[in-house]
């Protein structure tokens, strides 16, 4: 099963994270502005990650009660949030990559 929009697919908590996703969205859109564009909540079966994603697949996920860019990089695909992505990145394409986004 790949990542849905569909609710239906959603378990409760998968709508309880989408409700506070769609809340903090809603009212921080100053720290949100990384997502353009149509707007969708996806949830991933595999990962049970819910995540907001626009057009250009620009991932917004929540870090305690914050809405932050989740990243992924391009040449390994190691993903994290924007405050542990640097930390967490094994592969020196992932500092590249960092560095290339001023994280």
């Amino acid at each position: 099963m790949k990542n849905t929009q569909d609710f239906s697919k959603f378990g409760q908590r998968e709508r309880e994270i989408a409700c506070q996703l769609l809340s903090t969205y809603g009212t921080d859109n100053d720290k949100t502005l990384f997502l353009d564009g149509p707007v969708a909540v996806e949830f991933n079966p595999y990962s049970g990650f819910v995540f907001l994603v626009d057009a250009d697949y620009n991932v917004g996920i929540m870090e305690g009660d914050k809405l932050v860019n989740y990243f992924s990089c391009p040449h390994c695909g190691h993903e994290e949030t924007q405050t542990n992505f640097r930390d967490q990145a094994e592969g020196e394409c992932c500092h590249e990559y960092a560095d290339d986004l001023d994280l």
